[in-house]
């Protein structure tokens, strides 16, 4: 097992850089090319992909510039939960699944939406109607 010091060491050499003069720099960033911050190509890459599948779009915000408005990466992590607990799964397993370690967190994925509000006053509905005694649409309130 590497010693603190040798830890320590590796992470200064790898902000280490050769600059244009042949001396040696050192990144403000841990994740850098020749100093500089790694641009999120990836970001890119995937709205062009949802705007070509019509999932995206670009629009002009309120300065003028162009922002893109449409499906996220994590918009799909918050699906899969979603459909995991409506389609019965535990819990416990979706979370394993997403990779979530806390409740707190999944919540935050498992995302309702309007049918799913739908379907609980519905749930509602259904369990008042079998109450014997209970005034119909007062079930609700």
């Amino acid at each position: 097992m590497a010693s603190y010091g040798t830890l320590i060491g590796r992470l200064r050499q790898a902000r280490e850089y050769q600059t244009q003069d042949g001396g040696v720099g050192l990144s403000a960033y841990v994740f850098h090319r020749n100093g500089k911050p790694l641009k999120n190509t990836f970001g890119k890459q995937w709205r062009r992909a949802c705007i070509k599948a019509g999932l995206g779009r670009r629009v002009e915000n309120e300065k003028g510039a162009l922002v893109y408005i449409g499906k996220h990466f994590h918009d799909f992590g918050r699906t899969a939960a979603r459909n995991m607990i409506r389609g019965g799964v535990p819990q416990s397993v979706a979370m394993r699944v997403t990779g979530h370690e806390t409740d707190a967190m999944f919540q935050r994925y498992d995302i309702t939406d309007s049918r799913d509000k739908l379907e609980a006053l519905e749930a509602a509905r259904r369990f008042a109607d079998q109450q014997p005694g209970l005034a119909p649409n007062l079930a609700l309130i």
